[in-house]
């Protein structure tokens, strides 16, 4: 077993990450072109939350058969990753600005609803990757997590789950946001004809 606390396996594995999400970055194109292909294949428009968050898990190799969102996660938890061992590596903003482009730009061209929400899903998605990332990294630590902590990390985990399942919902079958998640800028359908009059 490799012993990932030596610095020059923790550079090793730096190396490695970045090499994995600049490869994901370089495809973002790529995988917008195939979309054709893929939906022609019977393939969601979007994944569910169980497919984002498989993606988000470092131990788990990346699927190439994944959805192309859940492999722009994947890019974003490698870069997540990466940030965090070695803030001072340049151009990962970049590289996650790139990607949460991906997403959205994904969102806009398959999603018969997307144009309806003015939120950003590849940012909501960038939230997931960091808040698993969070969650781990408290499970992990030398000492016992206070479970106050356990529980919030977790509890933001969960709140993102349902906050893309909702929006998933919304731009892609026109489903109303629940309040908790709607944010400025959604429009939900009908709204108007439900305003109470005084």
């Amino acid at each position: 077993m490799v012993d990932i606390d030596t610095p020059a396996n923790q550079d090793l594995a730096l190396a490695l990450a970045l090499d994995s999400a600049e490869k994901v970055c370089g495809e973002v194109t790529d995988l917008c072109a195939s979309a054709g292909v893929w939906l022609a294949m019977g393939g969601p428009v979007l994944p569910d939350w169980h497919e984002l968050f498989a993606a988000l898990c470092p131990e788990r190799g990346a699927d190439p058969a994944a959805h192309p969102v859940a492999k722009c996660a994947r890019g974003l938890a490698e870069l997540h990753t990466v940030a965090r061992r070695d803030p001072g590596v340049v151009g990962i903003l970049g590289m996650r600005l790139a990607l949460r482009s991906a997403i959205d730009l994904w969102t806009l061209h398959h999603a018969r609803y997307a144009y309806r929400c003015g939120q950003s899903l590849g940012a909501v998605v960038d939230a997931m990757a960091a808040a698993q990332l969070d969650a781990v990294q408290i499970l992990r630590a030398p000492a016992v997590p206070p479970s106050e902590a356990l529980h919030l990390v977790w509890l933001q985990v969960g709140e993102l789950a349902v906050r893309w399942a909702d929006l998933v919902d919304h731009v892609v079958h026109g489903q109303a946001l629940s309040v908790q998640a709607r944010p400025r800028g959604c429009v939900t359908p009908g709204a108007e004809a439900r305003k109470p009059t005084i």
